[in-house]
């Protein structure tokens, strides 16, 4: 990639997307998900329409399922009883570095729990604020090594002259 194609990472970039849950969904359905899926940290709650209802994220569900009596209090229940109602959601055309800087300044705590990406005001993928730091720390390392091969050539240049 040229240094003058770099291209602004958007939140599409890190979007994952995954299926999101069904609102009747079982807690213990949800419970088993996130203990079969290591890798996997928030689900989004969607209606049959496409619309957001809400965010479950993996610590936050698994600490009240652990808790006595957890999977026998909320096991039979659905996802809508565990979930966030009032999730971070962000359009994927937005500009990551603005999402990050806007988000840390404004909700840092809503960001540790993940985000819903929207397309068109539905649905699209889910995020965490580890994908976002890590496209950030790739972002910054590609514009680092792209300073130094400017510098390189630039130094190379005076040399020859």
């Amino acid at each position: 990639m040229g240094h003058d194609m770099q291209k602004a990472l958007r939140i599409v970039d890190i979007t994952d997307p995954l299926e999101p849950l069904p609102p009747d969904q079982t807690n213990a359905q949800v419970y088993d998900l996130f203990r079969d899926n290591a890798d996997l940290m928030v689900l989004a709650v969607v209606d049959g329409a496409g619309k957001v209802l809400g965010l479950v994220e993996r610590h936050a569900f698994n600490l009240r399922m652990a808790a006595q009596y957890g999977r026998a209090l909320f096991g039979n229940k659905p996802v809508t009883t565990m979930m966030d109602d009032a999730p971070l959601m962000v359009d994927i055309s937005t500009p990551l570095r603005h999402f990050a800087v806007t988000t840390l300044q404004d909700r840092p705590s809503q960001l540790m729990r993940g985000f819903v990406a929207l397309e068109g005001g539905r649905y699209a993928g889910v995020g965490t604020s580890l994908s976002v730091l890590k496209a950030i720390g790739l972002d910054l390392s590609d514009s680092l090594s792209v300073q130094q091969k400017l510098t390189n050539d630039l130094m190379q240049l005076t040399t020859e002259a």
